[in-house]
């Protein structure tokens, strides 16, 4: 896993599913709002224990995935606790959130440039972005996310 961009900071890589979810709520203030994209088993996971603990977290999924969020809410087993949040806020169009403190990228490698792309909306000066994707991605990923960062307020684009 590799944590990104922490409000405009340094990359830096964490290994574990426990030490990233310490730095997770770390960076994650009361009140927050979160935007998780990719509401898959990793971003499904952290988002719902993010909503557990309060914060109010949409998600954008696609497809399969985001009619059964919208028809069965979000159903999570975990050996640190099972959960299942009935009514859950999910959309495909991140546009509809509006800018948020933090989001969850968590899509598939081949999904990466079009949802850097489509997290723009979401971006705001301060927006703290937080990437859950493969290893393979470390050298490319980080320059599609400062891009889609550094362009939140740029009329020209991605």
């Amino acid at each position: 896993m590799r944590l990104i961009a922490e409000a405009g900071g340094k990359a830096e890589y964490i290994s574990s599913r426990e030490e990233c979810g310490k730095r997770i709520v770390e960076i994650a203030r009361p009140g927050d709002r979160i935007a998780v994209m990719g509401a898959g088993g990793v971003g499904g996971y952290f988002g719902a224990r993010l909503a557990q603990a309060g914060h109010e977290v949409a998600f954008v999924a696609r497809g399969r995935q985001l009619e059964a969020l919208r028809a069965h809410g979000l159903r999570m087993q975990s050996s640190l606790g099972d959960a299942h949040l009935p009514d859950v806020r999910v959309t495909d169009e991140p546009t509809g959130i509006g800018t948020v403190d933090l989001v969850l990228f968590s899509v598939k490698l081949w999904d990466t440039l079009a949802a850097a792309k489509a997290v723009k909306p979401l971006l705001g000066e301060k927006t703290a972005v937080v990437s859950f994707q493969p290893t393979a991605t470390t050298l490319r990923f980080p320059a599609v996310c400062a891009a889609a960062y550094f362009t939140a307020s740029d009329e020209t684009g991605f």
